[in-house]
This record gives C-alpha cells, structure tokens and sequence, in this order.
C-alpha cells in the first residue's frame, strides 16, 4: 500500500504582487501591499468583495502583513487589479510594487514615515530575485 505523493515545493525565487501574481495549487495568488501598512475600512470592505468576485474567497495575511487572494483565474485577474486599483491599492508599475515591501509595526502613528520609505524605495535599484521583468 503506497502513500500520498509528496512533491518538493516550487521555489520561484521572487515574491508574488497584485500585478504579477504567483501560479499555486489553487490558482493564482494575488499579495497585496497596503499603503503603510494599512487599510481603511472601506478598503478592507472591498478586498473581502474583490476576494469572492474574481477568486475563491479566501484571504490570508502574509508574515509580513500582506494581504492574498487566492483562487484568482488568468481571466479574473485583470478585474481584480482594477477593482484593487479602484481602492488605491495598486502601484503605478512592477518595478515600484516589488521594491515597495516595507514591515510597519500594527500600531506605529508613523505614517508618514512608513509613506516616505515607501516612496524612497520606489526609486531604489531593484533587488536579486525581485526584478520587474
């Protein structure tokens, strides 16, 4: 009697975005960045909306304090980035979202601190394994 097959896990060497999401066993993943490290209510409101439009509704919160989707199609992805676009939750490109993966402490009054690493970062070089291409 033979066992369940276990496989190695895909190391695929870059995080996973809302503009470039990463393939998983349950569709794509979609992370997203909030702003300095918050959302507001109404976006909140919305990601759990988006998550049950264009994936399968579930929502999971990364060690880093990200937000994904999962369950999310090729063909739903679009919708979904303009629905998270809508609530200022997408960068202006690939190359700012990858750069913009900052940790902010949940209770932190900072905000314009963590904003202005943000967008400091935005103009960094990129990072090994984090290229926008």
């Amino acid at each position: 009697m033979s066992g369940p097959v276990i496989q190695d896990p895909i190391i695929q060497g870059w995080c996973p975005g809302a503009l470039r999401p990463m393939a998983s066993g349950d569709g794509l993943v979609v992370r997203v960045r909030p702003h300095a490290g918050r959302l507001s209510p109404v976006q909140a409101q919305g990601i759990a909306r988006a998550a049950r439009a264009h994936g399968n509704g579930l929502i999971d919160l990364s060690a880093r304090g990200n937000v994904q989707l999962r369950g999310v199609t090729p063909h739903s992805h679009p919708a979904l980035v303009a629905d998270l676009a809508a609530l200022a939750l997408i960068d202006s490109d690939l190359a700012s979202e990858t750069r913009r993966n900052i940790c902010v402490a949940p209770f932190l009054q900072a905000d314009t601190l963590a904003l202005a690493l943000e967008q400091a970062l935005a103009g960094a070089p990129a990072l090994p394994g984090n290229s926008a291409s």
